[in-house]
């Protein structure tokens, strides 16, 4: 397992971060090999799948979280006036 460099989410769990920590074991010290990510799933052409739709959740999640830890750093007059 040192040198696996191929990661296949089967199941898909809520919590985005959950997937990450499995992704990242991928990503270790030492890791020289690029590393591919699976997200097997069911798509059909006339109705959006659960699949779908779960991944769209965890993908909104992710920006989500990535905008709670990387803030806009532009202020701009109008939200420094509805601060006050």
């Amino acid at each position: 397992i040192q040198k696996a460099n191929h990661v296949i989410h089967y199941t898909r769990s809520w919590n985005p971060a959950k997937e990450d920590q499995a992704t990242d074991r991928a990503y270790r010290i030492g890791q020289d090999k690029e590393v591919y990510v699976y997200y097997p799933s069911i798509a059909a052409q006339d109705f959006e799948t659960f699949e779908i739709k779960l991944d769209k959740l965890l993908s909104s999640k992710r920006r989500l979280a990535d905008d709670m830890l990387e803030p806009n750093t532009e202020i701009t007059q109008e939200l420094i006036q509805s601060v006050y």
